[in-house]
């Protein structure tokens, strides 16, 4: 069963936990990244880098066996690196608003000298030469990377994935059930406290799906805000990497160092901004402004996820915010928009391009992913051209709507259930895998220019479609005590506005407050 306890101070040294005893060096993993580094910058405070470090290993070492969340630990080097930032603050000249602040990586980001398999049996010897420039960035702001964790195959696949490990990252709230795909061990490891904050990527929702089912704050950023050079891809016309953390401030204190100019990524928009604070206009209040709601994406809602999102629209309208309804794409496409066809046609393409060596190698990698990929590799280039501009006309429509109607963010459940249980028949998911990867359109009739979401969890891969800023942040637990959670999603370049509105919003709240009882 799920167990859950709340925190209860915040921005505070005596952080407390109702239900939980602890001792206090356990308790400094309940601190955010904004707590460890107020802590960092008092010099009367005992708190240090290398302490930090510290108890983090000890709630690793704690908790690991039955989370499964990291494929690598890196303790060493970590060691080194907050002894380095510890000195850094205590000669009052810290690197960075995060120097000293341990994170763990999903292991699709290049690091030099340390394995990046990617969760692939086939790449499980491939040492990197060069950092991933969000890796360069971390390092040069002095955050401690203390290991590399879990992913799907690839950053896609199912969450059993014995081709590679038998292991299986599980919810911190109930191990029994999925952390989410496939930043899985990113959300676990977060959740259940063993860091303060990681990095995961996201191209159809596998920041913001996991962090809905864990109960954390997953930012997507814009498209090209943060270069994905040196990230294993799955797709680079729409993988996004960001952060995971336990709060909106959180992510806009790593963004404000992340987004930073990288020369070599040419995936990335020539006005793409760079160097941007996006911590000193979280205080803005969000009274007047306008949040969306898209109908067409609100059918199949479980029942304890609508009656929280019901009470998330509520906090939004005490907090002065207008709530209407649009729907994007009316009178936009000639039929309803299959979310998942769409992105697969582009995804899967592209992953299949990547990675032809190892597809045809059918022992580097797990059947499902020969399964799922392999006829791809052979895509009909029209159809793949097709989709692209699909994809254009549908972010040009999502752009438009919220331009010319004022509209700060569209506004919806993160996802449509809460986590599900972990499957235990390989031989079921690698049959659902197929069904997906060969779904055409629904046979029921789909209502002319509305985009249908053919999924059973997550609401989230519309804003990898439209490339648009995306955050899902919790807004409750459901009646067995899991998660449930809510996306804001803006326009382009606009990343501070759905930032300022999850801020607001857990400002007003306690829901992102919560932790798992593990």
């Amino acid at each position: 069963e799920s167990q859950s306890v709340v925190l209860t101070a915040m921005s505070s040294s005596d952080v407390q936990s109702v239900g939980s005893e602890t001792t206090s060096d356990e308790q400094l993993c309940f601190l955010s990244v904004a707590e460890v580094v107020e802590r960092f910058a008092d010099a009367g405070d005992e708190l240090t880098p290398s302490s930090m470090l510290e108890a983090c290993i000890a709630r690793i070492e704690a908790t690991e066996d039955r989370l499964n969340a990291f494929v690598l630990t890196t303790f060493d080097h970590a060691r080194r690196q907050a002894a380095a930032a510890t000195r850094r603050w205590a000669a009052g000249t810290p690197a960075s608003a995060i120097d000293g602040v341990p994170l763990g990586l999903k292991d699709l980001f290049d690091t030099a000298g340390v394995t990046t398999a990617g969760g692939c049996h086939g790449l499980r010897d491939r040492v990197p030469e060069e950092d991933a420039h969000v890796v360069e960035i971390l390092k040069a702001a002095g955050t401690v990377i203390v290991g590399k964790l879990s992913c799907t195959e690839l950053a896609s696949g199912g969450i059993l994935n014995p081709h590679y490990r038998e292991e299986v990252t599980r919810n911190p709230y109930d191990l029994k059930k999925t952390p989410g795909t496939s930043s899985s061990g990113t959300a676990a490891a977060v959740a259940a406290c063993q860091v303060p904050a990681g990095m995961g990527t996201d191209t159809g929702g596998s920041i913001r799906g996991p962090s809905a089912f864990c109960g954390l704050t997953g930012l997507k950023p814009t498209f090209g805000l943060m270069s994905g050079r040196g990230v294993l891809p799955l797709s680079r016309s729409l993988d996004t990497p960001g952060p995971m953390c336990r709060s909106a401030y959180d992510c806009a204190l790593l963004l404000s160092v992340l987004c930073g100019v990288d020369d070599k990524d040419a995936t990335i928009p020539a006005k793409a901004p760079r160097g941007r604070d996006f911590i000193t206009q979280l205080a803005i209040k969000p009274s007047g402004r306008t949040l969306a709601v898209v109908p067409s994406l609100m059918t199949g809602l479980s029942a304890d996820v609508k009656v929280q999102f019901d009470k998330a629209l509520a906090v939004f309208r005490r907090l002065g915010c207008n709530i209407i309804e649009v729907e994007p794409l009316l009178g936009t496409c000639e039929e309803g928009v299959d979310c998942w066809e769409l992105l697969s046609a582009i995804i899967l393409t592209e992953k299949a391009a990547y990675y032809s060596q190892l597809l045809e190698a059918s022992d580097q990698v797990s059947p499902i992913c020969m399964d799922t990929t392999l006829p791809y590799l052979n895509t009909n280039l029209s159809n793949y051209v097709q989709a692209l501009a699909q994809r254009e006309r549908i972010e040009a429509a999502f752009e438009q709507t919220l331009e010319s109607r004022g509209i700060a963010a569209y506004i919806l459940p993160t996802t449509k259930v809460t986590a599900p249980m972990l499957p235990t028949d390989l031989a079921e998911v690698r049959a659902n895998r197929m069904k997906f990867a060969k779904r055409a359109r629904l046979d029921d009739k789909v209502d002319k220019g509305l985009p249908i979401l053919q999924n059973d969890a997550y609401n989230t891969m519309i804003f990898n479609i439209t490339r648009q800023p995306s955050i899902s942040f919790p807004m409750g637990l459901d009646s067995e005590g899991m998660p449930t959670s809510c996306m804001l999603s803006g326009r382009k370049w606009q990343d501070t506005d759905v930032l300022q509105l999850a801020h607001a919003f857990q400002s007003a709240t306690t829901h992102h407050l919560v932790l798992p009882g593990v």
